[in-house]
């Protein structure tokens, strides 16, 4: 009864051959909700038009820009950094500042529609809405999926950080992330290069594998560039 529409980027076209095909699967997702169902819409994407247009299920329309005027669920980035974020979460639920350890505007959308469809849920659920402090409490406990900007430890790292700090240096951070298109690459590294101050170094590694869409290779390497 819930359908959440994050983004529409260059992926799959090996299958799908164009954008237009692409996003017309994607629409058949939302047009197969019922009526009595809730489609989460991320409206700064330009393709969110096309999802709603068949939908009649009650749309909630999303934004962490806030160019989207009627958007229902807004999100704002209060602080940021390599640890996290503090977020401001208006929604049919009122408002809530809460700490979500996650980096980047795409995240912070994430949130926000992961939180929208657990308010849409939650009477089903719990037989009541959501609390301010459940929800609060709720998305300090959340975590990126593996792969996701997931920061990796190993003991040679911890050693590395350990020396590190011994010569008054900060230590480094590494992340490892399943960005597999141009557009997912370039989020990532601006949402990392949106955190780090100063002279760090920003030091991006990545492969296009697969023998499926070689079209991607080139605006990838565009991207990491």
């Amino acid at each position: 009864k819930i359908g959440v529409f994050t983004n529409l980027t260059g992926d799959h076209l090996d299958y799908h051959l164009t954008m237009e095909s692409y996003a017309a699967a994607k629409a058949r997702l939302f047009a197969m909700l019922p009526g009595d169902g809730i489609a989460v819409i991320n409206a700064d994407d330009p393709a969110s038009a096309a999802m709603a247009r068949g939908c009649r299920a009650r749309v909630l329309n999303a934004t962490v820009t806030g160019a989207a005027g009627d958007a229902r669920v807004r999100v704002e980035v209060l602080r940021s950094s390599l640890d996290g974020m503090t977020l401001r979460l208006r929604g049919p639920w009122g408002s809530v500042d809460a700490e979500a350890p996650l980096i980047g505007s795409y995240n912070a959308m994430n949130v926000a529609q992961a939180l929208a469809a657990c308010w849409a849920w939650s009477p089903a659920l719990m037989g009541r809405d959501l609390t301010l402090d459940e929800i609060a409490i709720a998305l300090g406990r959340v975590s990126a999926p593996p792969g996701r900007l997931e920061p990796v430890m190993t003991s040679a790292a911890n050693r590395s950080r350990r020396a590190s700090a011994g010569r008054g240096v900060a230590p480094p951070k590494v992340f490892v992330d399943y960005a597999h298109t141009d557009d997912a690459l370039r989020n990532v590294l601006e949402a990392v290069r949106g955190v780090i101050a100063g002279p760090t170094k920003l030091w991006a590694v990545f492969g296009a594998g697969g023998d499926k869409d070689r079209t991607k290779r080139p605006r990838m390497g565009a991207a990491a560039s």
